[in-house]
Parts: C-alpha cells; sequence; structure tokens
C-alpha cells in the first residue's frame, strides 16, 4: 500500500511541476453553484518516492466527499523553488520558513477578499527541490490576477511558477487522494 501510495503521490507531483514549468492559462467566469463551507481541516502527512527522490505530502483529508465540486472547479498548482536544500534535495531546516512565509503569501492572494472564500487549500509536496502547492479555486481570474501581480513585483522569498486549470470534476486533484485511500 505505501509503494503503491508512492508511486501515486510520485506521478501526481511529477505531472504538475511539468504544468507549472511549462504554461500559464488563461481563465475565464462561469456560473457556479453555492459553495460549502470547509470546516476543521485535517492534514494527512505521508512520504513521497518517485524512485529518484525521497520527500514528504501534506494533505487536506477533509475534502473526501466534499459536495458540491463545482463550487471550486479551477485547479492552482504553485510550484516553489527550494534554494538552500540538502543531497536529498529537500528544504534544509532554516529553508522552511522563507517556503511556508511564500505559501502564506500566496494562499492570502488566491483567497483575496472574497466571500465565500475563493479557495480551498488542497495541500503540498517536498520533493526534488520544490515545494508544489494546491488549491481548489472558486474565481480563478481573481486568482490568477492576484499571483500575476506579486510574481511581477520581486518581492516574494523564494522563486514560484504557478498555473490554473479547469478541472470542474476534480480529476486532477482525485488522484492524489485516491494514493492516500481516499475518494473525493
Amino acid at each position: 500500500m505505501n509503494m503503491i501510495f508512492a508511486i501515486v503521490i510520485s506521478i501526481v507531483t511529477i505531472l504538475l511541476l511539468n504544468y507549472c514549468s511549462s504554461r500559464r492559462k488563461a481563465v475565464q467566469k462561469v456560473q457556479l453553484p453555492e459553495p460549502v463551507a470547509v470546516t476543521d481541516s485535517v492534514f494527512i502527512g505521508a512520504e513521497v518516492n518517485d524512485g529518484k527522490h525521497y520527500g514528504t505530502a501534506v494533505i487536506n483529508s477533509s475534502l473526501a466527499g466534499y459536495e458540491p465540486k463545482g463550487a471550486y472547479p479551477w485547479e492552482c498548482s504553485v510550484c516553489i523553488y527550494i534554494e538552500n536544500m540538502t543531497d536529498d534535495r529537500l528544504p534544509v531546516e532554516s529553508e522552511f520558513e522563507p517556503l511556508y512565509k511564500t505559501e502564506d503569501k500566496i494562499d492570502s492572494l488566491v483567497n483575496g477578499d472574497l466571500k465565500p472564500v475563493n479557495a480551498i487549500y488542497v495541500g503540498h509536496t517536498l520533493i526534488d527541490g520544490t515545494m508544489l502547492c494546491l488549491w481548489r479555486v472558486r474565481d480563478a481570474e481573481a486568482a490568477y490576477k492576484a499571483i500575476t501581480e506579486f510574481s511581477n513585483s520581486e518581492k516574494y522569498l523564494r522563486p514560484f511558477s504557478y498555473v490554473i486549470e479547469h478541472d470542474p470534476q476534480w480529476e486532477r486533484t482525485s488522484v492524489l487522494y485516491k494514493g492516500i485511500g481516499l475518494e473525493l
């Protein structure tokens, strides 16, 4: 089971890293169903191994069974690049603070001032010199604009790349959850 999980997490991480580095996609507004609040998020930690690199994942297990998925039809993937790392390409202890501050800043940008919240935090992986963060997003245009302005400001602690893609059935996100034995 752990080996299957590691393989699934590794495949998802590699696919998402490819998306982050290969393109940025324009977004459009659509009529969305009303969201249901996610309260009391519970995060699960897991080990990741893609056969070449060891890493970790932290995933919001509270999203298992979440409805309505259509209220957050966009997946926002942000790759934050680790600057100070071990030989295993994981962050050294002093690197966690700038990584988490960058992730927190992007989280606030993705959510913005919109009510209800504009994004649900899915989780992140740390592997092969990157911290890959995922959100499910309601208003992709607002999130894209805020992240783009921030990326152009050069006021961030760590370099990053991002992509926001339409995935109304949460197909890409569900692969991650299946790897830990949960259904979305």
